[in-house]
């Protein structure tokens, strides 16, 4: 049975940092499924929708991955699944625009897709980690990252105040399964997923996941230039870079689907051929259920 968690929390909480830095250091026995956003192509023909279908776009995906989560379930291996945000990450959102923006009508709306569309069908295979992080503190870890010239709602201190308001007061309300807050004031960032052992280990019995394997520091935040792998650099360039994909964490690894880069956005897989394609967490999946 592989025991399935979303990591949820406020920019900076090290969702996506911890999920690769886990995949890196436990191997085949952990799967790292990065968070749903749209390529080059699906954001310019959402840009001019209105915003209720980017909203039905990022929840339909979220509904993708919690069935994988269910498959995942009765799945051999791999011992654990880490998933970068969860469906509440759409909804955190709508919240804190309309809140800052005036827009009440925008999570309004989200909701009721929510409830009428998408909570039915949730499965209450994962666990969600909500990782409780001062915004001071997401603001100091993200304090030298590229996207700030451009990303400039994610470093204001009224939209990150009505995120973590979100996160306390709707997401208990909203989660389906399990909800686990894991409080990381104070602690080392490279520290906070050692933290998870007993979510992803509660009965201590799960020898593939020793807390020795977790004691790695976390991937570096990479920039584009650091890329060397023939065509990768490339290939960065050519799909929107730090705009689209994020910045590169840390080197390429090994993966369950072969060899994967992983981006703070997006994932791609390498082949042998030199070709680049995005990570698909379904296909992955498949691969591994029809592994004897």
């Amino acid at each position: 049975m592989t025991i399935s968690v979303y990591l949820e929390g406020l920019p900076g909480a090290g969702k996506t940092s911890i999920m690769v830095t886990l995949a890196a250091t436990l191997g085949e026995d952990c799967l790292a499924v990065p968070e749903t956003n749209p390529t080059t192509a699906d954001r310019e023909a959402l840009h001019d929708r209105p915003s209720q279908e980017a909203t039905m776009w990022y929840l339909r995906r979220e509904l993708r991955r919690d069935r994988l989560a269910s498959r995942l379930t009765d799945a051999r291996y791999p011992a654990v699944a880490v998933f970068d945000r969860s469906y509440l990450s759409v909804l955190a959102y709508c919240w804190a625009t309309a809140a800052t923006s005036g827009d009440r009508d925008r999570y309004r709306h989200a909701l009721a897709v929510f409830d009428r569309d998408i909570r039915p069908h949730l499965t209450s295979a994962a666990t969600i980690v909500l990782l409780t992080t001062p915004i001071a503190t997401s603001l100091h870890r993200r304090r030298d990252k590229a996207d700030r010239e451009f990303e400039h709602q994610w470093y204001r201190g009224d939209f990150l105040d009505a995120l973590a308001e979100f996160y306390r007061v709707e997401a208990p309300t909203l989660a389906v399964g399990p909800l686990h807050n894991l409080d990381t004031t104070g602690r080392p960032a490279d520290q906070i997923h050692t933290a998870l052992l007993p979510v992803l280990d509660p009965t201590g019995r799960r020898t593939a996941i020793p807390v020795e394997h977790l004691a790695a520091p976390l991937v570096p935040r990479l920039h584009g230039r650091h890329l060397c792998r023939p065509g990768l650099r490339r290939y960065y360039e050519t799909h929107g870079g730090v705009q689209i994909l994020g910045q590169p964490l840390g080197e390429p690894i090994k993966h369950h689907a072969g060899v994967c880069q992983f981006f703070e956005r997006h994932a791609v897989l390498l082949d042998e051929t030199g070709a680049i394609v995005p990570l698909d967490p379904a296909m992955t999946v498949d691969d591994l259920m029809e592994t004897p």
